[in-house]
């Protein structure tokens, strides 16, 4: 019985937590519908609203949803806003340091386990 409350609870949690983001997703979606149809007129634009950047080079438009750590890192570098070439380029560049930088937690996490107990 306790087994079966929790499995409801949990399906609960879960609904509410799938309707918040869906109505979030709801709102992102119309805000960034209304931005590109401001921006069409424009053929070079760059904007950020929290986590979605909204880059426009040569009348093409990319939206994408920026990480934590690429908020913090424009947050960082707020420079980087000044031109839609360089943000574009410094998030790539952030995107193909991350394997190396989890590579090596990895092996330090491998040093780790291979030490002996107690050391």
């Amino acid at each position: 019985m306790r087994r079966r409350l929790e499995k409801i609870e949990r399906g609960v949690e879960l609904q509410l937590l799938t309707k918040n983001q869906a109505q979030v997703d709801q709102a992102q979606g119309d805000a960034v519908a209304k931005l590109l149809v401001a921006l069409q007129a424009s053929s070079t634009a760059l904007v950020q609203i929290g986590s979605v950047l909204i880059v426009k080079i040569d009348g093409v438009p990319l939206v994408r949803n920026l990480t934590q750590a690429e908020i913090a890192m424009l947050d960082r570098d707020p420079s980087l806003l000044d031109n839609p070439r360089s943000v574009l380029n410094a998030l790539s560049d952030a995107a193909a340091a991350l394997p190396e930088t989890e590579a090596g937690q990895l092996a330090q996490l491998k040093t780790r386990d291979n030490r002996p107990e107690g050391g």
